[in-house]
């Protein structure tokens, strides 16, 4: 009770008899502050999970104890940032994260959330939250009490604990600063690895091409070898060469009595290989891969 025999409850949302309210929403930004600490948590939290699996669990055989051991961790994941959210939700009316600035979920009137409201606004609420290009998270940077999407659907607001609290600027600043680095660093790896995929489909595709000129080299020196009973003379047209990848080359090695023919190209993926189609006496040879040493030896067959 203050001076004036007025009660402050931080908490309520809506005048009670004689109980004057006082009643601070928590914004976007503050919001997305506590997640981020509770990103933070979780990370650190999954990260030993992590390490104690690499010493404790048994490295999977196959590819099918593989996937089944990927499924369990993924699972034990969400069934752990589920318990996180909920629990602490339900008995302290707050995370981490949000006890760290000073908030916390409570109804819209005031009182305790109830568990089955806190479950459909951690769960579905959250989740169709994010599903819209997490338009329901920034909501709450517009509404009239500061709600998200999910707290509508729960009817639930997040409130400042102590209406005269003043934010940390400086602990705001130090999370938006690391939230903004760990975002860069993702997005970076993510260009990585989109770049690294894009750069191992464009060497494919290079070595479909040197495959597929290799094999109309062969064609044409069948056809060589019918009209003149033998490969020798025999050489891959210009035109051909032409339409070669720069990462690639051609080699034509020829027996000296002229019966056996080896045509290899570079294939772009890999630095030493080669793929090799040939005719050696009876038998042909089609698309054995070889390696940079059989390539540049000069045989005449791909074997």
């Amino acid at each position: 009770m203050n001076p004036e025999g007025t009660i402050i409850d931080p908490v309520i949302s809506k005048p009670v008899s004689d109980v004057t309210v006082s009643v601070k929403y928590a914004g976007f930004w503050i919001r997305w502050v506590a997640n981020m600490i509770d990103g933070f948590i979780l990370g650190a939290l999954f990260l030993i999970l992590s390490i104690l699996q690499v010493f404790f669990v048994h490295t999977p055989s196959n590819l099918a104890q593989e996937i089944v051991q990927s499924i369990v961790s993924m699972v034990v994941r969400v069934v752990l940032t589920w318990v996180y959210f909920v629990w602490m939700t339900d008995v302290y009316g707050a995370t981490l994260g949000k006890k760290a600035v000073g908030v916390m979920v409570t109804a819209e009137d005031g009182t305790k959330l109830p568990i089955g409201r806190i479950i459909l606004r951690e769960t579905i609420g959250k989740w169709v939250s994010a599903i819209i290009l997490m338009i329901g998270f920034i909501m709450a940077g517009f509404t009239k009490k500061k709600q998200a999407l999910h707290d509508k659907m729960a009817k639930s607001v997040v409130v400042y604990k102590n209406p005269e609290h003043k934010s940390n600027g400086a602990v705001i600043a130090v999370v938006v600063v690391l939230g903004v680095l760990i975002m860069i660093s993702i997005l970076g790896i993510l260009s990585s690895i989109v770049l690294a995929s894009l750069n191992v489909a464009r060497q494919k595709g290079n070595d479909a091409v040197v495959q597929l000129d290799v094999d109309n080299a062969f064609v044409g020196a069948m056809t060589y070898y019918q009209s003149k009973k033998s490969f020798s003379g025999f050489q891959i047209s210009t035109t051909s060469s032409a339409s070669l990848p720069s990462c690639s080359s051609y080699s034509v090695n020829i027996s000296p009595n002229g019966q056996e023919i080896a045509i290899l190209g570079k294939l772009c993926s890999k630095q030493d290989s080669y793929i090799c189609s040939g005719i050696s006496g009876q038998n042909f040879d089609k698309d054995v891969e070889v390696d940079s040493i059989f390539a540049q030896s000069g045989t005449s067959t791909c074997r």
